[in-house]
């Protein structure tokens, strides 16, 4: 799949598809301060289009995503900013649900929850591992926020490691 515009690359992609396989979901980050991209087929991948879903002066990385049985789409993602020290992160990780109950014509930003910027390793940035959150659908799992982002019989759990 081409990126188009000022997308001149593509960084970690996060793919996910209803259970038909008609609707197909890509989101990735891309240049223009590691914004979260996505691109939408609803002809298994014959046509896309693509939109950039946050515009943000945090870096996003997309990490899970999943199709609910009444097609709302959700993707885990985390960000965080690199204005520390030398370029490093600084500040918390944000993690987030990025939710569409339109197919993907538009997207919701849900903060979930906030982590503490990792320690630093001897041979890696500061962001050598941040936290990489996931989600998961199923009927009997919790909802992501007591006001319930997700129709309560598609109930959404999303995990990071603690």
């Amino acid at each position: 799949m081409a990126t188009y515009g000022n997308v001149s690359w593509n960084d970690k992609p996060v793919l996910t598809t209803s259970a038909d396989g008609r609707h197909v979901y890509v989101s990735w980050n891309g240049p223009q301060g590691g914004d979260p991209w996505m691109a939408v087929s609803h002809d298994r991948g014959a046509t896309w289009t693509q939109t950039e879903a946050v515009d943000s002066d945090r870096y996003y990385f997309a990490f899970d995503a999943t199709v609910l049985p009444d097609g709302t789409v959700v993707l885990s993602e985390s960000s965080l900013t690199y204005t520390g020290p030398g370029g490093d992160p600084e500040g918390v990780v944000i993690q987030h649900a990025l939710i569409s109950t339109d197919q993907g014509r538009t997207w919701r930003d849900v903060a979930v929850d906030t982590v503490p910027v990792g320690e630093p390793c001897a041979d890696c940035r500061a962001d050598y591992y941040l936290g990489h959150p996931s989600v998961s659908s199923n009927a009997f799992a919790a909802s992501v926020a007591s006001n319930s982002v997700v129709p309560p019989s598609d109930r959404l759990m999303m995990s990071a490691p603690s």
